[in-house]
């Protein structure tokens, strides 16, 4: 299989041509595709990360979950934010003011040109006991041409040793 590549404007001509070997018999030995550059034309995705960390024994930690574009929009773009208990064994689920706190819901505003951003939750200590688990979900995407493509996000909360 042999192929031939011609570039014009944004697209992508390959011209391909097939030879026999043995007893094979090919009808058509030459073919014709092409691919569009349109990468800038598909949605702009937007999604949240998750996180793991384990609980220390004295004060708090702050744990960022990443929040991203999939690449830079021209204009700004939001999303709200809600925090959750985790879903599952309810005894697994972590619990705001026991396990961790800060702001229940808010807005995260990309300026134009920004890809990453995070949403900041303090995770109080936790002695003995198994993992916990919370929920970051985002909601209502504001910006042209993006599209929410991971709405939710797990942290994990291991306790500390001791």
């Amino acid at each position: 299989l042999e192929f031939r590549r011609v570039l014009f404007r944004s697209r992508i001509r390959l011209t391909g041509m097939i030879g026999s070997s043995g007893d094979a018999a090919i009808g058509r030995d030459v073919g014709i595709g092409t691919i569009i550059d349109d990468d800038d034309q598909a949605p702009n995705s937007l999604g949240v990360g998750d996180v793991q960390v384990s609980a220390f024994e004295v004060g708090k930690v702050t744990v960022q979950l990443p929040v991203a574009l999939a690449r830079p929009s021209t204009e700004t773009v939001t999303v709200k934010y809600t925090l959750a208990p985790g879903s599952g064994d309810y005894s697994l689920r972590a619990t705001d003011g026991g396990d961790y706190g800060g702001k229940v819901s808010g807005t995260i505003t990309f300026a134009p040109g920004r890809t990453v951003a995070a949403v900041s939750v303090p995770i109080w200590p936790k002695y003995h006991g198994t993992p916990a688990t919370f929920r970051v979900q985002l909601s209502d995407v504001t910006g042209s041409g993006v599209v929410l493509t991971r709405a939710n996000g797990t942290g994990t909360i291991y306790p500390a040793s001791g």
